[in-house]
């Protein structure tokens, strides 16, 4: 009787092969842990990225078409130059898009500097707003003809 307790056991772990192994995955997730939220916070900003940046050309094609605006060209006696900063253009109807639970908007700015009055040309500079923050920009330019080039 005494020699089948001596046998030994090799179909399996033992127990402290166990309580090692145990450990060691706890400690690797402990230290995987925190790094969860900064992933998901970096596919947020991603995501933002890439829908205002896709939103940018939509808004730019929106404003070529934009007769309230190419009237406020026309009309408009002086816009500001560009190294004070722009007059803000505040655009008539609903410019908002509401993709994946999240309000995106437009900003406008218009601006020139003499070379360009000389030209004819407004630079316009679009920033999309997400949660009252700026995600994307960029500029463009718009003849008081209604003309653009990007």
């Amino acid at each position: 009787m005494y020699s089948n307790w001596n046998k030994k056991n090799s179909a399996g772990f033992t127990l402290v092969e166990l309580v090692v192994a145990i450990t060691l995955l706890s400690i690797v997730i402990i230290v995987l842990l925190p790094m969860f939220p900064h992933l998901l916070n970096w596919s947020k900003k991603t995501d933002e990225t890439l829908v205002s940046g896709n939103l940018l050309d939509h808004y730019v094609v929106q404003l070529k078409n934009d007769e309230q605006l190419i009237t406020y060209i026309d009309s408009a006696s002086t816009v500001e130059n560009c190294s004070i900063g722009g007059t803000p253009y505040a655009l008539e109807g609903d410019y908002s898009t509401n993709i994946n639970n999240q309000v995106f908007s437009p900003k406008l700015t218009l601006c020139q500097t003499e070379k360009e009055n000389e030209l004819n040309l407004y630079r316009g500079h679009i920033s999309v707003m997400a949660d009252g923050s700026e995600v994307s920009d960029t500029y463009f330019y718009i003849t008081a003809a209604g003309d653009e080039d990007e």
